[in-house]
């Protein structure tokens, strides 16, 4: 097993290389593949790389790409692609076991369906967010403000799917960030850490790892104000 604290960090590139041979190598590839690409977990993360064939390719191959197939999502159990990029022509998909413990929500009290979601209605626990279903909603903003398609019950955990929204922004799009201040305004991108209706409070990532507050004024565009 192979645990790592995250810390809400620059989403890296999906290749990742490694310049030395053999299964060793191609294990290396994989962990930090899925080490960078849960990046923005806020939690600790394990990964259980699966048995890799020895073979005349992964003996002579200098660099492995790691990649994931059409359709994959790093969640619990995943096949993870990886390529020779130096060596030889040559590409291997290793199964993997992912474990993320960290926080998410459950609901605190039982709501009907319709109803907007206050803080109050929500709760904090923490356990194996890769237990529960891929959408589940790790952060009480997430979900502020919007309604939910049907009734819940105390302690249900809170998924994506009961939620209706209009949302200007959501979590994981890349954004237009205006920084205003007195007699200036600057235009950058960014990616929304949290899904957002107009109006509403966004934490948007930079390019550089800073994290700042917003507010989602329009789709795709969030205004950050300075003094």
């Amino acid at each position: 097993m192979f645990p790592r604290l995250l810390l809400a960090a620059l989403l890296l590139p999906s290749a990742v290389l490694a310049q030395t041979t053999g299964t060793d190598a191609i294990r290396r590839t994989v962990e930090q593949f899925v080490i960078r690409q849960t990046a923005d977990v806020q939690g600790s993360v394990s990964v259980d790389v699966g048995r890799i064939v020895e073979s005349a390719a992964t003996q002579s191959c200098t660099v492995w790409e790691a990649f994931l197939p059409p359709g994959a999502r790093i969640w619990k159990t995943v096949t993870v692609g990886v390529r020779c990029t130096q060596g030889t022509n040559a590409s291997l998909y290793v199964p993997t076991r992912v474990q993320i413990d960290g926080a998410y929500v459950v609901m605190a009290r039982p709501v009907s369906g319709g109803q907007v979601l206050t803080a109050e209605d929500m709760a904090v626990v923490r356990g194996e967010i890769t237990a529960q279903p891929n959408d589940v909603i790790t952060r009480v903003d997430q979900a502020v403000g919007q309604s939910v398609r049907q009734a819940l019950s105390d302690k249900q955990t809170l998924r994506a799917v009961y939620l209706k929204t209009d949302a200007a922004i959501q979590a994981g799009q890349t954004v237009k960030i205006v920084t205003q201040g007195e007699g200036f305004s600057v235009v950058n991108e960014g990616r929304a850490l949290n899904t957002a209706a107009r109006g509403q409070v966004v934490r948007v990532k930079l390019a550089s790892n800073r994290v700042l507050n917003g507010i989602a004024r329009e789709p795709g565009v969030v205004v950050v104000s300075v003094e």
